[in-house]
């Protein structure tokens, strides 16, 4: 029984290293997939145009087996300023173990004014 999902393929360099928080998907070495914790901060930077905020909010919460080390330098080379600010504004709302151990002085959030979006179905403030 073979299974059929959806696929939209977003070419984006949100990261210096293509590389970094990727891994070969289990047995097949050619095909690479990103690991949970860049797979989050992608998502991220989609919404809301891919994705909605609320439906970004419900999958932030179930992310409870982040691991700091991975997600650290992610955070820190990440490009996307909306990402990183989404990410540590959601995960922090959900109380996730994560924002205990992020050494916060490392990553960089742009300016100290928030950016904020207006949309046709709300405001997004990050």
């Amino acid at each position: 029984m073979q299974a059929h999902f959806p696929l939209t393929v977003r070419k984006r360099h949100l990261f210096d290293d293509d590389d970094q928080g990727v891994a070969p998907w289990r047995d097949m070495a050619s095909l690479r997939v990103a690991e949970p914790e860049r797979a989050v901060l992608e998502m991220l930077w989609g919404v809301p145009q891919h994705q909605t905020l609320e439906e970004a909010t419900h999958l932030v919460e179930s992310l409870f087996g982040l691991r700091a080390t991975l997600m650290q330098p992610l955070l820190e080379s990440c490009r996307s300023i909306k990402a990183v600010r989404l990410f540590l504004n959601l995960a922090k709302q959900a109380s996730l173990p994560i924002m205990e151990e992020l050494d916060m002085t490392r990553i960089h959030t742009g300016s100290a004014t928030p950016y904020v979006r207006r949309h046709a179905t709300g405001t997004i403030r990050t």
